[in-house]
């Protein structure tokens, strides 16, 4: 009995010891095996996968290719398609340089780190020279042949990319392969004892390989959904600014021609028909400027210029227009600064635009009562912030929209509000503007009782080499007898309108429709004014305005007043903008374009 048992205890212990061997060989193969995977970069590269940023560029580059053909071939004139098509490979290539963990890998490769070196400096060139096809479509066919050139190299590019993760993945497979066979030939030498353990090792390998391409295709059809979402922004937005922009055009003509019509006597009803249509105009295009903004916020960088500011002044800059909304509601308006000479440095126009907006915003929820704007410093002296403040006595926001009220196109939908007019896009443009400024803003809030903005913004307090000169702020409203304007715009209903406002300021105005003609009327007549339209069919504003520069006689007694207009604010960027003396953005309004007027001709 003792020699069987200790024959028992001998094979237990044979068996045991070959079952603490065998799981020992076992689970170092199956660390080194779960390990090698990640342990060498060289093996498998980058877990986001080296060849579908390439893909995606070729792709881009190839949907680039085909929308220049048709630009060139002038069966597709839309040239801000191309633009978006441009936009769109900028954005490719811009993933295969921004500096990530599947950059750093492709990077190390000579031919990868050369290749894509060269295409960055043709990218530069896209971007330089395709702008340029707007005026001069013909180079495109030229552009063509550059592009061509590099198709090649893009296409080899991609192909490499997909030739190296294929040989990592077969190596990487041949290895698993070899190991897991190992472990079979384990399992079938310790026999019953390893049976279980070989397979619950075998059914992991299988569940591993699953659960990777499951995992994979997550990963993959995740940045799918992020690249859709990012093109469906960027073609909202493009979208968004695009419609902004080109209703600037009808709505000068709109505009315009209802302050032309007030400027004249007028019955009564017909005075009240054209307040209404006034009013509702005054409404689109206080809604067509907060999306213009709030596209111009998002899609650009906003430079912050730092200037002396008397702050006073520049409330009741900010008030003064929306006086005649709050007349209309009978609510009372205060303005107090403190000190009463406040000054800072910092930039006006973005202070004016904050408290502007919030002025509004306040006229549309305050029915009865007051708007208070405040503004005082704060601070330690070495470290100053002025604060301004916006209170009402409005219907107030309730809690639990606090947070949302910052968001673009938001709007406090509560069925205890009137209907107020907006598109929800003035506070979004406020916190644009106050995250540009590098400040903050915070609200407070009571329903019922009313609600409070405070903008807190870090200034600088001038010196006395920045002190603001003595400046008197002269009258426009004298007619200008005995001038001569030219106008030049394509749009016949703009060009006309701005015809009617000058002629209604006492001036004899002349119309053309192109930069040729311009130029050839201003020749024949010398002008006092000329207001010229930027974007025009044949020659651009900056063109004519340099010839018109060019034509007034050296000898001449005083030089022309060039006054540019356009739709797009960010025109006035694309070239000299010397040539003009000034430009205002459409639609120009009559105060504002006697003013002026008023200042160039002084």
């Amino acid at each position: 009995m003792s020699q069987v048992r200790w024959r028992n205890e001998k094979i237990i212990v044979v068996l045991g010891s070959l079952w603490i061997l065998g799981f020992a060989a076992w689970a170092f193969l199956l660390f080194d095996l779960l390990g090698t995977s990640v342990k060498e970069g060289i093996l498998e590269g980058p877990r986001e996968g080296v060849f579908w940023t390439a893909a995606q560029y070729r792709n881009s580059f190839s949907r680039f290719d085909r929308q220049l053909i048709l630009y060139a071939a002038r069966q597709d004139r839309d040239f801000d398609t191309l633009l978006l098509q441009l936009d769109s490979l900028e954005a490719s290539f811009g993933f295969l340089q921004r500096p990530s963990e599947v950059s750093a890998y492709w990077l190390s490769i000579p031919k990868a780190h050369d290749d894509i070196g060269d295409l960055a400096h043709f990218m530069k060139s896209l971007r330089r020279d395709v702008p340029a096809l707007r005026d001069r479509p013909d180079d495109a066919k030229r552009m063509l042949r550059d592009v061509a050139e590099y198709w090649p190299k893009v296409n080899a590019l991609a192909n490499y990319f997909r030739a190296i993760e294929m040989e990592q993945r077969d190596f990487t497979f041949h290895q698993l392969k070899e190991k897991r066979r190992a472990i079979v030939m384990l399992g079938g030498v310790l026999g019953v004892i390893l049976g279980a353990l070989f397979l619950l090792l075998f059914y992991t390998i299988r569940t591993r390989g699953s659960l990777l391409e499951r995992q994979q295709a997550a990963l993959d059809a995740e940045r799918k959904a992020s690249d859709r979402a990012f093109e469906m922004i960027a073609a909202k937005n493009a979208f968004l600014g695009m419609v902004s922009h080109e209703l600037r055009t009808p709505l000068q003509a709109i505009c315009g021609s209802i302050e032309v019509l007030l400027a004249r006597p007028q019955s009564e009803a017909n005075t009240k028909t054209i307040k209404r249509l006034q009013n509702s105009a005054a409404s689109l295009e206080a809604q067509v400027k907060e999306l213009t903004d709030y596209i111009k916020l998002r899609s650009t960088n906003r430079s912050v210029q730092s200037e002396t500011v008397e702050i006073a002044p520049l409330l009741a800059e900010a008030l003064d227009p929306l006086r005649g909304k709050i007349g209309d509601k009978h609510l009372k308006a205060s303005l107090r600064v403190e000190p009463v000479g406040l000054v800072v440095k910092s930039d006006r126009k973005l202070i004016q635009q904050i408290v502007s907006n919030l002025i509004e915003n306040s006229i549309k929820y305050t029915h009865s009562g007051t708007i208070a704007i405040s503004a005082d410093l704060t601070g330690p002296p070495a470290n100053r912030a002025m604060r301004i403040a916006v209170r009402d006595t409005g219907v107030g926001i309730a809690k639990n929209l606090l947070s949302k009220i910052f968001e673009p196109f938001f709007r406090a939908n509560d069925p205890g509000i009137r209907h107020v007019d907006g598109i929800g896009m003035g506070l979004a443009v406020v916190q644009e503007l106050v995250t540009a400024l590098r400040g903050r803003i915070d609200v407070r809030s009571v329903v019922g009782e009313g609600s409070e903005f405070v903008v807190t913004l870090p200034v600088e307090l001038p010196g006395r080499a920045d002190a603001l000169g003595d400046a008197t702020e002269p009258s426009w409203q004298t007619p200008h007898h005995d001038l001569h304007a030219l106008v030049v715009d394509d749009n016949e209903n703009a060009r006309e309108t701005l015809g009617s406002m000058l002629a209604a300021l006492g001036i004899q105005v002349d119309l053309c429709d192109t930069g040729e003609d311009g130029v050839t009327r201003f020749r024949e007549r010398r002008h006092d004014i000329v207001v010229l339209d930027l974007e025009l069919p044949d020659l651009s504003g900056f063109e004519v305005a340099e010839r018109i520069r060019s034509a007034t006689p050296p000898d001449a007694g005083r030089k022309t007043a060039i006054l540019g207009v356009s739709a797009y604010e960010s025109a006035i960027l694309k070239g000299d903008r010397t040539v003009f003396d000034a430009f205002i953005p459409k639609p120009i309004h009559l105060d504002t374009l006697s003013s002026v007027v008023g200042r160039l001709l002084k």
